[in-house]
């Protein structure tokens, strides 16, 4: 005869299996979460006795518990302890990543145009098309996830409306769920193309910040030197080659730098 599940766990012992093993993952959630607030509260407890480098250790050990990418406070704070330290590549790469997680944030949009005034070299940003300007702030409101969960409220309204067309026997409810459903139908193409786009940009923004105190950008990896470029500088990576990445200054100029010379935000 063939043993249910009942016969080898017994409601009761298993119940008891189930709680210990919620207890333990409840517990390990709990202590990785104190770490992180530990390292997050020493490291603002340095940076307000000026200790500017042990704050960034403070502050990259809280990022190494959490995982990249995760807190918009801890890059903007390792971005102002990296500022006071007059380290500009560093201190701009981090505001970047805090402005990534979040973009509408003025603190970081005020501290990062202060560090980007102190860069040396005179390159002009091109002013951003108007309307393209619109469609990132659209984008930049909400996470890749917010946006799929928003596809999949207009694809729901669209399929409520349909249903509607198909089954009800009112003519004017059949017109009104056709019209319904079709429009939520086209509606749904904004939040997925914005989701599928701000999905890209969170695996990888293309944007990298130099970090050696001074390099030449180049024609091609074995070219000639074209001019200049200072630690700090914006670059939007193009293309890459062997350990040379192509790359675009902000004033739409191209060339190529190593590699180890950038760190990607």
């Amino acid at each position: 005869m063939n043993r249910c599940q009942s016969d080898i766990f017994p409601s009761g012992k298993m119940k008891r299996i189930v709680g210990i093993l919620f207890f333990i993952f409840t517990f390990l959630i709990s202590i990785q979460a104190n770490d992180w607030e530990n390292q997050f509260q020493q490291g603002n407890e340095a940076y307000a006795k000026e200790q500017y480098a042990n704050a960034i250790q403070y502050y990259q050990n809280a990022i190494k518990t959490l995982g990249d990418k995760k807190s918009s406070d801890l890059h903007f704070n390792i971005g102002n302890a990296y500022f006071q330290l007059e380290e500009l590549g560093p201190a701009v790469l981090h505001y970047e990543k805090a402005r990534l997680l979040a973009p509408f944030d003025r603190d970081i949009k005020y501290n990062l145009r202060l560090a980007q005034e102190r860069v040396k070299g005179d390159i002009s940003a091109i002013p951003p098309f108007k309307p393209m300007s619109w469609y990132r702030n659209i984008r930049d409101s909400g996470s890749s996830s917010t946006w799929a969960y928003v596809t999949l409220l207009t694809l729901w309204l669209a399929a409520m409306g349909l249903s509607i067309w198909l089954v009800a026997f009112s003519r004017k409810y059949r017109k009104w769920g056709f019209f319904a459903g079709l429009f939520f139908l086209l509606l749904s193409v904004l939040p997925f193309t914005m989701a599928n786009s701000k999905a890209g940009i969170e695996m990888d923004s293309g944007r990298a910040v130099l970090q050696a105190e001074q390099t030449q950008l180049r024609a091609a990896p074995d070219g000639a030197d074209m001019f200049p470029i200072y630690e700090g500088s914006l670059l939007i990576v193009q293309d890459k080659i062997g350990d040379w990445y192509e790359v675009r200054l902000v004033n739409g100029d191209v060339g190529w730098v190593k590699m180890g010379e950038l760190e990607r935000v």
